[in-house]
């Protein structure tokens, strides 16, 4: 699916609590987006600065406007975990219309037990929401929470198809992976054992990763190819993955 037309598909599913409640002339209309890299001062990061602006045009289209009855309040997850819980509580303070977290299982978990009956629009990326147990299907998902599943974890197993179809004669494949990717990485090392290859993983855990003592690992095992998976720790530093 084109990032575009996904973040189309979030902005429907972020303005259905509002609309349901059908416009009422005169009031403003807020919404708290809680994601990794966005800020008050307009940093979005790598991900989030393309899907604001697209999240913003599809509210647009659908009758919200920022500066007229609509008002964004952005909390990034980026900051120590006491910082974030005072952001929380001032966040459920004002009483938003609706939350909408980003892609992470993290920023979903944090802003489930403070946010009382508030709806919360999540967009699951690299976690089964259903297989979590937050909603009982997308279909019909039950209690304030609603949102989109962008079925991370299967890409991974495409890609690691990809990488063996591109490149049949390597069968040692590498692959870093942290506790935000671990469903996409389990996903990724089932495909490589039933593709008979063998799996070299590095296991990041320490933040600030140190990506240049993983790659060493990587080459000292003789890693043939990498397999990159999509995480909030990763994607800053596609870059030096690259």
């Amino acid at each position: 699916m084109k990032r575009r037309s996904f973040i189309t598909l979030l902005g429907g599913a972020a303005a259905w609590p509002l609309s349901a409640r059908a416009q009422q002339a005169g009031r403003t209309y807020r919404v708290v987006l809680v994601a990794l890299g966005v800020d008050a001062a307009g940093g979005r990061g790598p991900v989030m600065g393309r899907a604001v602006p697209a999240l913003l045009d599809e509210l647009r289209r659908l009758g919200f406007s920022e500066g007229q009855n609509l008002t964004v309040d952005y909390r990034s997850t980026n900051k120590p975990i006491a910082q974030f819980a005072l952001d929380l509580a001032d966040m459920v303070r004002a009483k938003p219309d609706v939350i909408v977290t980003g892609g992470a299982e993290p920023q979903l978990q944090a802003v489930i037990p403070v946010s009382g009956l508030i709806p919360i629009v999540f967009w699951a990326n690299n976690f089964d929401p259903i297989e979590r147990g937050y909603v009982k299907s997308l279909a019909r998902p039950g209690g304030n929470l609603t949102g989109v599943f962008t079925r991370q974890p299967e890409l991974a197993e495409k890609q690691v198809e990809l990488l063996t179809q591109t490149f049949p004669d390597r069968t040692r494949l590498g692959a870093l992976w942290d506790a935000g990717t671990a469903d996409q990485f389990s996903a990724a090392e089932r495909r490589v054992r039933a593709l008979g290859r063998d799996l070299i993983a590095v296991k990041l855990e320490t933040t600030p990763y140190d990506f240049a003592a993983a790659f060493r690992t990587l080459a000292d095992a003789q890693s043939q190819a990498l397999v990159v998976l999509s995480g909030p720790t990763f994607t800053p530093h596609q870059k030096t993955i690259a």
